[in-house]
């Protein structure tokens, strides 16, 4: 079986596709470390895609410096699934750690729900 996927795997790194292999899982996998890598760059490639396309949809002030707020600290969160993903999981804490006097949270999701 993992025969099968390595192949796969290296057909898609060899025409630069995303991987179907995810970074996470290929540390399971006896993948070889420039394997691990190219499939972490796969998936980076992706990321950054999704990050650029986004940006004319950001307010004109994103990434600009200005001054601090007198009201609350905005801040966003931008991750690829918010539903079903252990790392949404894992921050759902996070979330609810913010002191919403102090704090406006925004969550940004790179593919629609």
């Amino acid at each position: 079986l993992f025969e099968r996927l390595a192949r796969v795997t290296e057909q898609q790194l060899s025409q630069r596709h995303l991987t179907t292999v995810g970074p996470y899982y290929s540390l399971l996998s006896p993948f070889d470390q420039e394997q691990m890598m190219g499939i972490a760059e796969s998936h980076a490639v992706r990321a950054l895609e999704k990050v650029e396309w986004m940006l004319p949809m950001l307010p004109p002030t994103f990434g600009v410096e200005i001054e601090p707020p007198l009201s609350r600290i905005r801040v966003g969160y931008i991750m690829a699934d918010f539903r079903h993903h252990v790392t949404a999981h894992l921050l759902q804490t996070v979330f609810l750690r913010h002191d919403p006097e102090r704090f406006e949270v925004f969550c940004y999701a790179l593919n629609p729900s």
